[in-house]
Parts: C-alpha cells; sequence; structure tokens
C-alpha cells in the first residue's frame, strides 16, 4: 500500500496569529502567505492503496478511491508507488520545518541582519534592530528606516496576542474529488483540480495557480547574489563595460573633483583620451591626456566668466569681445581690417577709420621724384640711386665719373732758371775792423700789443650751507705792452770781423724735374645724403 500521511488536519492557528499582528492585509506578501496558511490548513494527503484498492465492489481494504496514477505533490519522492507524483520543495524565500513529526511547516525564510544601517536596499523579510533596541521586520524592499508601529505592543519586543482568525473550511472525511489541489498536469478523477505544468515557477492570484518565468521582486526576499546576475546587469562596485547608451536628461556625475572621459581607442599614440574634469573652486578643464592617463598634454580651463587659458583657439572668432589690442604679438593686421574705404599704395588711414588719398597725392603725377629726409611715404617708392650725384642729361639714366683721382709719376717740373757765376776754384777771404763810433748809445721805443690765453670755461664746486655749481665761462685778456728808453752808453769800440771759404765749378742753367707721385685723393666735397622718392 502506498503511503498514507494522518488524516488529522494540521494546526496553523499560531502561525495566523503571529501573521495577523502585522495588519498589514492589502501587502502582497501577507496575502501570499495567508494563502498558504489556508491551502496548509485545508490540504488532506492520502493515497489509493494501489490500482486493485479502487472502488471495485470487491471489498478491498477500505480504500480511499483516490487514483494512483494521479499527479500529486509530495513530501518525500514517492514516485515509486505514484509514478506521477513530485516531491515538494522549498526555495527563494521559503523554508520547510520538519521538527514536528508527521508535520510540515512552511515558513518564511527571514534573514536577520543585527542594527539597522542606512545605505543599502533591504528585503521583503530582512530582520534588523532599530534604535529603540525592537527588531522591525521589512516588507517591501526599501532603504528607509524602520517606522515605530503605533499601535499597541510597539512599547515591548512581545506584543499581546491579536485576533482570533476566521475558522478554516471542514476538511472532508475522506479524500474528495471535489477537493482543490495543485497538480502537474489535469486529472479526470479530479475536477477541481489545478494543474501547474511548463518551466518557470509557481504563483498564486487569489488561489489561482499560474507559472511565471521569472520571480518578480515584489514575490521574493533576500538579496541575490552578483553570480546569479546575468552579465547584462550593471554592478556598483566594478568598471561596468556598456555598449552605446543614451544618457537622459538630468543625469548627473556626483561627487568632489567629477570626471567624465572619452577614450577613442582608434587614435594615435597619445591622442586617445580627452576628460572634462572638476575641481575645488568650481573651475573646469578639457584635458587632453597620454595614453597612460599620468600626464595632461592639453588643457583649457573655465571658470564661472569664460576662459581662463588656453593651449590655443582657432576659429572665425565672431563672438570674441574686448580683446586688448596690446596683447597682439604676432602676425599683421590686415589694412583693411582697419578702416572703411580703399586700402592700396595711394591712400593713407585718416583719424575717422577711413582710408583715402590724401589732398596733396591726387597733385603730383606718377613718375615723380622728390627728395625726402625720412622714408618715403605711402603712395611712393624709394629710387636706388645710393652713391651717385644728380646731373641734366640726353640719355635718362645714365651714369660716370669717379669717385677719386691720381697724377702719375714725371707730370711735374719747375721752370728753367740759372744762378750765374765762375767756372774754376774759386778763394774768398775776409777779415776787417768796425770803425770806431766813439762813446754812443742805442735809443728804443716799443709797443708791444696781445691777449692772454683762454680760459677753460670748467665747472667748479661752492659750498656755503648747500652745495652748488658755478660755471666759469670761457674768455680772453688783452694785453698792451709799452716801453722807452736808450741802451747804456758805451765808450769808443770797434768789432773785428774775418771769414774764409773755396769752390770749384760753375752755375749752368737747367730745369729741376719732381720724382714720385701723388696719392688718389677724393673727388667728393662735403655731402649729405637723403632719399630720392618717386611717385607710384
Amino acid at each position: 500500500m502506498a503511503f498514507r500521511p494522518n488524516r488529522v488536519l494540521p494546526k496553523f492557528a499560531d502561525l495566523k496569529t503571529i501573521l495577523s499582528q502585522s495588519k498589514n492585509t492589502d501587502d502582497p506578501l501577507y496575502q501570499v502567505i495567508q494563502e498558504i496558511i489556508e491551502r496548509l490548513s485545508a490540504f488532506q494527503f492520502d493515497t489509493g492503496t494501489l490500482s486493485s484498492d479502487v472502488g471495485t465492489g470487491g471489498g478491498g481494504g477500505g480504500g480511499t478511491g483516490n487514483p494512483v496514477d494521479a499527479s500529486y505533490f509530495t513530501k518525500q519522492d514517492e514516485t515509486l508507488a505514484l509514478p506521477n507524483s513530485l516531491q515538494l520543495l522549498t526555495r527563494y524565500g521559503l523554508k520547510a520545518d520538519n521538527s514536528v513529526a508527521n508535520k510540515q511547516t512552511i515558513d518564511l525564510d527571514l534573514e536577520y541582519l543585527g542594527n539597522y544601517a542606512s545605505g543599502p536596499l533591504y528585503s521583503d523579510g530582512d530582520v534588523v534592530i532599530a534604535p529603540d533596541g525592537i527588531a522591525y521586520l521589512c516588507v517591501r524592499p526599501t532603504t528607509s528606516p524602520p517606522t515605530p508601529w503605533p499601535g499597541i505592543g510597539v512599547s515591548t519586543v512581545v506584543g499581546p496576542p491579536g485576533p482570533q482568525g476566521p475558522p478554516g473550511p471542514q476538511g472532508n472525511p475522506s479524500p474528495a474529488v471535489d477537493a482543490f489541489y495543485w497538480l502537474v498536469q489535469a486529472h479526470a478523477a479530479l475536477p477541481n483540480g489545478r494543474p501547474v505544468s511548463g518551466t518557470g515557477y509557481v504563483r498564486s492570484t487569489l488561489g489561482e495557480p499560474s507559472v511565471v518565468a521569472s520571480i518578480p521582486l515584489t514575490d521574493t526576499t533576500g538579496i541575490l547574489p552578483d553570480n546569479r546576475l546575468t552579465t547584462n546587469v550593471a554592478l556598483k562596485n566594478i568598471d561596468n563595460r556598456f555598449v552605446a547608451q543614451t544618457l537622459a536628461a538630468g543625469t548627473t556625475v556626483l561627487g568632489a573633483g567629477s570626471v567624465f572621459a572619452f577614450v577613442d581607442l582608434g587614435a594615435g599614440v597619445d591622442g586617445k583620451v580627452w576628460r572634462l574634469i572638476t575641481d575645488g573652486p568650481g573651475n573646469m578643464y578639457l584635458q587632453g591626456l597620454n595614453d597612460a592617463q599620468t600626464a595632461v598634454t592639453q588643457n583649457f580651463a573655465f571658470n564661472r566668466n569664460g576662459f581662463m587659458t588656453a593651449a590655443g583657439f582657432a576659429g572665425d572668432g565672431a563672438n570674441l569681445t574686448n580683446l586688448n589690442a596690446s596683447n597682439l604679438a604676432t602676425g599683421l593686421v590686415n589694412p583693411a581690417r582697419l578702416g572703411s574705404g580703399t586700402a592700396n599704395g595711394n591712400t593713407i588711414l585718416y583719424g575717422d577709420n577711413v582710408w583715402r588719398v590724401p589732398p596733396a597725392a591726387a597733385a603730383f603725377p606718377s613718375g615723380l621724384i622728390v627728395i625726402s629726409d625720412t622714408p618715403c611715404p605711402v603712395g611712393w617708392t624709394r629710387v636706388n640711386w645710393d652713391g651717385f650725384f644728380i646731373r641734366s642729361g640726353p640719355v635718362i639714366g645714365a651714369t660716370g665719373g669717379a669717385a677719386t683721382h691720381t697724377h702719375g709719376l714725371g707730370t711735374l717740373s719747375t721752370n728753367a732758371h740759372n744762378h750765374g757765376g765762375q767756372t774754376g776754384n774759386v778763394n774768398i777771404g775776409i777779415s776787417g775792423q768796425t770803425g770806431n763810433a766813439g762813446s754812443h748809445n742805442h735809443h728804443f721805443d716799443v709797443t708791444v700789443g696781445g691777449q692772454t690765453g683762454g680760459s677753460l670755461g670748467n665747472t667748479n664746486r661752492a659750498d656755503a650751507g648747500n652745495s652748488f655749481d658755478v660755471p666759469v665761462v670761457g674768455h680772453l685778456h688783452a694785453a698792451t705792452l709799452n716801453g722807452a728808453g736808450d741802451t747804456q752808453s758805451v765808450g769808443d769800440h770797434s768789432h773785428s770781423f774775418s771769414g774764409s771759404g773755396n769752390g770749384t765749378g760753375s752755375i749752368s742753367s737747367e730745369s729741376i724735374g719732381m720724382q714720385g707721385s701723388v696719392a688718389a685723393a677724393n673727388n667728393l666735397p662735403p655731402y649729405l645724403d637723403i632719399f630720392f622718392c618717386r611717385k607710384d
């Protein structure tokens, strides 16, 4: 005979009393647990003996009439006696308690997590101790702290018993074909059976079972481990790699020194990484990094007022304003940007920022040459006649002359002349004495005129309490010396003299030539360099 459980109704009144204390009858979990308790309270399990025990009018041994080949959920593996039976197992938040003989209690797998801590997501069924020392049961996924229950019993760990629940439905004295069963598949002998077939998880909706492919979050408790998640689920504690994504409006990067990086793996060496980063004072930087992300290669800095620094700018600059022209360091400004009108060799820029032909320039025909002591103005071209004196000639532009001149050898001589005289030996002897002039003296009358030497005109230092300089102007002193008188009278006296000489030859008429040559002489008189400017 097959296994026949005790027909005595299980007693779940204690579970219903505990459940009634939650008072949250609208919660899906409350309803599921209540339905499980109701079903288990009314559940009676009995099998026929064997196929020969099925009521055939042959007496049997008190057979029940339940078919052996029906589909049942069993506590143990009863497939030997009930080939279509399935062993009932519990998982995902439910556990079976077999501590009482001949009874199996289905209970929530509540997880005790100790003291409450803010931050993590708590699941349905988690138990925590709040700061008031009372244990709280989480009835839905939440991050909120425990909320004290305002009714009776919150001030003590164990509250008063709840109200008596309604009596369960009266069971049939024997397994009846009109009872409600959850079946693996439909059976003709159990018209009220509810087949639960297919692959998935069993779900009860107001007592009607169904099979779902996955367990909704509202129907489970606890937290799935990371290794039970698919690779498509992003985790907070690892570097997730996403396919192309779209960020919704209001997406925010939080944290001090927030960074948002862009990495182009197809770019060249040290050109793959750009990032946006903020700093403590509230500035933002657009930075280019090397491939190792250890050094900043480009840096564009922004603050609340605009650009602070940048390696360079490219573009038309249409929206740049309030630029300081004194900061222009390279390049030339396009003349057309300096004023209106036509900027060319015949115009100049006036103070009203207009390019105009100057009045004087309009009176000068093209080709006219003028002398200027400054570089040629706009509309004029300097003529390169450096080193030439200008003269009028029949051929315009002809050149000639030389910078120096010289006098050649033998080109200079003196006129012919003679001194007269006798050729041959000439002896000359001279002697004598002056006459005695008697006692006499010599009168003199002398006037000497002139001037003293000029002063150098130095500057001398004077000090009379405060030092100062006194310049001495250069000057001369005129001087005149007058004198007259007689020399001392001397008695009679005379002066003797003598001399001799000899010579030969004669002196004839001749022309004396000059030897050597003169050095090259500069033809240039004192000069002043100027510019010659030709009108364009």
